[in-house]
C-alpha cells in the first residue's frame, strides 16, 4: 500500500530477470533506480523512455568509411550519452560504406561523442578543431525537443568523403587539417577543393595528395615542394589569375574527361603531367602558361578551344617534355622565349632558339609585338631585330645552314632553327611564335 507523500524507487526491465532491466541515466538516478513520490490523490508515473529520463527521442549516428579498414570488431560510437563505452554501440553497415545506428537520448541533451574503428581505445578518431566545439577531438551534438538524424561525416573528417572543402588559412600547411572546412586535408579520393587568396596561401612540403574539382579563386595558388605530389582527378578553374608553383609534381590524371577552364599559370623547377586516357581539354577561352615542364603521359591533352602559351620570364621557361606513347596534344601552342640581357644591350646580340613547334611561317614570328618580316635581315638596320633559319636538308651545299628567306610564308619545320638578331627595344624581352607542337 502507497501512502501519499511517500518517495518509492523503482526501474523498468525488459524482460523478467535482472540483467535485462535498465540503466537510469545519472539526471534521473537515484542510487541506481528511478524515484518517485506518491501524491494524495490516484496518478500515474511520467511517460519516459526505456533507459532515459525523457520521453523517447532519438539520435541517428552516420560514419563514412571510405578509405578506411574497418576493424573486424565493427565501427562503434562512444559518447557521453552511453557512458563513453567504445565497445558497446555498435553502428550497422547499410551500404555504399556508411555506418549508422539510432539511439535513444534525452531531450535537450549535449553530449560529446566520437566514432571507433573497433571496440577499444586507440582505434577511435580524433577530429579537427573546426568540427570539434571543446577543441579535444571529439564531436558534439546538441538535442531539442525532437529526434534527429546526424550528418554522414567521414570517419576522421568534419564533413562528407565527397562534400566540397574550402582552404580556411590559419596556417600555409596544406597537411594541416585545421586548415580545412572539413577537418582533413585532401590525401586521398576526390573531394572538390576550393581555395580563396589569402594570406597563408597553401603549400606542400612533402607527400602525395589527391583531391577532385579545383577552384583557385581571387587569384590563389599552391605552391608544391620537391618531391612532392599534387594528382587532380577532377575539373580545374584557374578563375582570373590561379596559379600553381614549386618544384614538385602536379598530374591531371582522372578517369574521366577534365577540363581547365579561366586564366591558370604553373611555374618553378616542378611539372604537370597530363595522364588521362579519357583526356583532358581547354575549355572555350581558357589560358595556360606553363613556365615549368608540361609531361604528356597518356590521353589527348586538346587545347584547340583555348590558348596554350609555353611561357618564359627572367626566372623561369617552359618546355614540353617527352610525349609518351598513347599521349597527344591537340591544337597549336604558343612558345616564347625570354631573351636574357636585352635590356641592358646598347646595339643587339644573336639568339638561337629551338622551336617546339613545326610548320610556322616567318611572318608570324612575334618580336614583342612587331611582326618580323624577312626583307632585311642586317643587324645595322634599323628593325628591331632580324631572323635566320637554319636547314639541316637540302640538295646543294648552299642550301644547308642559315638561310635568310625571301618570303614571309616560308615555314621553319622540324629538324630546323632561327637566329635571332635583337636590339634592345625588344618588348619585354620576350620572343614569341605559334604552331603544332613536334611530337
Amino acid at each position: 500500500m502507497l501512502v501519499p507523500g511517500q518517495v518509492v524507487p523503482f526501474k523498468f526491465i525488459n524482460g523478467n530477470n535482472w540483467g535485462s532491466d535498465e540503466g537510469v541515466p545519472g539526471a534521473c538516478n537515484v542510487s541506481g533506480n528511478r524515484s518517485y513520490t506518491v501524491p494524495s490523490g490516484s496518478s500515474s508515473t511520467p511517460l519516459v523512455c526505456f533507459g532515459t529520463c525523457g520521453t523517447c527521442i532519438t539520435v541517428t549516428f552516420q560514419v563514412d568509411m571510405s578509405g578506411e579498414t574497418v576493424s573486424p570488431n565493427g565501427v562503434h560510437v562512444a559518447g557521453a550519452f552511453q557512458g563513453w563505452n567504445p565497445g558497446t554501440t555498435q553502428l550497422s553497415n547499410i551500404g555504399g560504406n556508411i555506418y549508422a545506428r539510432t539511439v535513444l537520448v534525452d531531450p535537450n541533451q549535449v553530449s560529446d561523442y566520437k566514432f571507433v574503428n573497433g571496440n577499444n581505445w586507440g582505434t577511435d578518431e580524433s577530429v579537427a578543431g573546426v568540427c570539434s566545439p571543446g577543441n579535444n577531438g571529439n564531436r558534439n551534438f546538441v538535442m531539442g525537443s525532437s529526434s534527429k538524424t546526424l550528418p554522414v561525416v567521414c570517419f576522421r573528417q568534419c564533413l562528407g568523403c565527397t562534400d566540397e572543402t574550402r582552404w580556411r588559412g590559419v596556417n600555409s600547411n596544406f597537411a594541416d587539417g585545421n586548415n580545412w572546412t572539413s577537418g582533413a586535408a585532401p590525401f586521398t579520393g576526390c573531394r572538390p577543393v576550393v581555395i580563396n587568396s589569402s594570406a597563408n596561401n597553401p603549400q606542400i612540403s612533402s607527400g602525395t595528395f589527391s583531391l577532385g574539382n579545383l577552384s583557385l579563386l581571387g587569384g590563389a595558388g599552391i605552391s608544391v615542394g620537391t618531391g612532392a605530389t599534387l594528382n587532380i582527378c577532377g575539373n580545374v578553374d584557374g578563375s582570373a589569375a590561379g596559379w600553381l608553383s614549386g618544384d614538385g609534381n602536379i598530374t591531371l590524371n582522372g578517369t574521366s574527361a577534365q577540363t581547365i577552364s579561366g586564366s591558370l599559370t604553373s611555374s618553378g623547377a616542378g611539372r604537370i603531367t597530363i595522364n588521362n586516357p579519357a583526356g583532358v581539354s581547354l575549355a572555350s577561352g581558357a589560358r595556360l602558361t606553363v613556365k615549368n615542364g608540361l609531361k604528356l603521359q597518356s590521353g589527348t591533352f586538346n587545347v584547340s578551344s583555348g590558348n596554350l602559351i609555353i611561357g618564359a620570364d627572367a626566372s623561369n621557361q617552359g618546355r614540353i617534355l617527352k610525349t609518351e606513347t598513347g599521349a597527344s596534344l591537340s591544337g597549336n601552342v604558343t612558345y616564347q622565349k625570354y631573351l636574357s640581357g636585352l635590356n641592358s644591350t646598347p646595339t643587339g646580340a644573336w639568339y638561337y632558339v629551338t622551336p617546339t613547334t613545326s610548320g610556322f611561317q616567318m611572318g608570324g614570328f612575334d618580336q614583342g609585338g612587331n611582326n618580323l618580316h624577312p626583307a632585311t635581315f642586317l643587324p645595322s638596320n634599323s628593325d628591331p631585330g632580324s631572323l635566320y633559319y637554319y636547314s639541316n636538308s637540302g640538295s646543294t651545299f648552299d642550301e644547308f645552314g642559315w638561310s635568310k628567306s625571301l618570303s614571309p610564308a616560308t615555314a621553319v619545320a622540324a629538324g630546323q632553327g632561327l637566329r635571332v638578331w635583337a636590339k634592345k627595344v625588344t618588348s619585354n624581352s620576350l620572343f614569341a611564335y605559334s604552331g603544332s607542337i613536334v611530337q
